[in-house]
């Protein structure tokens, strides 16, 4: 049990240097932005079509899947309003993003605060942040229950959830990078999210069968946040910096999940 929660930690926490990857880049500008937040938007679309609501229709049938869904997007529109009145971002830093004119050097950056205000790109950061920790809850149960049925089916699912890790990690980075907040504070954050991951593993592998009763609608409520956060953060948001690099980076990140699923 504690190789297989360390291999998942491992997994969990390349969240963690997507992050750090984010940060290296110099001068995001607004191409890149829509090119990130599209790739983030199309890799949600794609576990959702693919992995979760099939698999919540499979075992949870459509009334309780239709209930999830609902239950997950309304529980995300929530928490958006929540963040909207604690987001923690200092106001000053705002005020000082908004009266500057050149690029700071390393992760400081100017901001055109009538297109990416630093408050509403931390609360964008926070709520991929949020899905994504529900997403690698079930995930890590995912695992957690694979490694019962099989060592190589644990391994694969673990592979998966590297590959899309690393970008999804940039994808909560970048916008927090853009708000001014530090690397250290992104790194502990993003790291909090990749600790879902082992736990979920470790509730998988210790009660396999009482989980695998819920899964399908812990599915559906996790493809509901999903669906939120695609729908109304992430797509609108890169469509506005630049429709056509968001609309490629749409297509990749669905693209390279599709390519995840055939291995």
């Amino acid at each position: 049990m504690l190789l297989h929660l360390s291999m998942s930690l491992a997994a969990g926490l390349t969240i963690t240097l997507g992050a750090i990857l984010a940060y290296q880049i110099r001068k995001p500008d607004q191409k890149l932005m829509a090119a990130f937040l599209g790739f983030a938007a199309g890799v949600m679309a794609a576990l959702i079509g693919t992995d979760l609501l099939p698999e919540a229709m499979e075992t949870a049938g459509w009334p309780r899947t239709i209930i999830g869904v609902c239950l997950g997007f309304l529980f995300l529109a929530g928490m958006d309003r929540i963040a909207h009145h604690t987001h923690g971002f200092d106001p000053e830093v705002e005020k000082e993003i908004a009266s500057s004119k050149e690029p700071d050097c390393g992760c400081c950056i100017h901001l055109d605060h009538t297109n990416l205000n630093p408050v509403h790109l931390w609360k964008l950061g926070f709520l991929v942040a949020l899905g994504t920790a529900l997403h690698n809850l079930v995930e890590g149960l995912t695992v957690g229950v694979g490694f019962t049925v099989g060592e190589h089916l644990g391994e694969a699912i673990l592979l998966a959830v590297v590959l899309h890790n690393i970008p999804i990690g940039m994808a909560i980075a970048v916008p927090w990078r853009l708000a001014r907040q530090s690397l250290v504070k992104t790194i502990a954050m993003t790291s909090l999210v990749g600790l879902f991951t082992p736990l979920g593993t470790l509730l998988g592998l210790l009660a396999d069968s009482l989980i695998a009763r819920f899964d399908g609608f812990i599915m559906a409520v996790v493809a509901g946040t999903m669906i939120y956060i695609a729908s109304l953060e992430l797509i609108p948001k890169s469509y506005r910096n630049h429709p056509w690099y968001g609309a490629i980076g749409l297509v990749v990140g669905m693209f390279t999940i599709f390519i995840v699923h055939q291995h």
